[in-house]
């Protein structure tokens, strides 16, 4: 039984790192969030809050203009992602027949998007990183009083 158990557990110990990381990164803005929204917070003195309970939520929710922004938001994204989702799948439905002409160029058009964002975002990186005068390396040197590479 002890084994059993052993089998189920062991798992869990390689992913805490992971999942304690993830909750701190995560669960405190979170909760620092929610703290705020039950107290009034001044924004040029923030030492100086007043609890006001769920009054900023009853305040939000009596705004029409709030309302409205909800509405407008609800309604662009549900069209977002049915739009989004119908094409996808109309897309995947057209290019899984065989009978498509051109497929293999279709497919790869199709994947062009995905296997650029990750080479742009490399070449953004290195720029960012090396770059002469402003780069962060060279600012990083440039603080601990070392010359530049470049």
């Amino acid at each position: 039984m002890a084994s059993h158990r052993h089998k189920f557990t062991r798992g869990w110990w390689f992913i805490l790192p992971g999942l304690t990381l993830m909750v701190a990164v995560v669960g405190t803005p979170l909760a620092m969030g929610f703290y705020y929204s039950l107290h009034d917070v001044f924004l040029y003195s923030f030492r100086n809050q007043v609890f006001v309970g769920l009054g900023n939520y009853r305040r939000a929710l009596e705004d029409p203009l709030y309302i409205n922004s909800l509405r407008t938001t609800a309604i662009f994204t549900v069209g977002c992602v049915v739009i989004s989702v119908g094409m996808g799948i109309l897309i995947a439905f057209l290019l899984n027949a065989r009978q498509v002409r051109f497929r293999s160029f279709w497919l790869a058009l199709f994947l062009i998007p995905f296997v650029m964002t990750p080479v742009v975002g490399g070449i953004a990186w290195r720029f960012f990183i090396w770059q002469q005068e402003f780069g962060v390396v060279n600012q990083i040197l440039a603080f601990f009083g070392g010359g530049k590479p470049y």
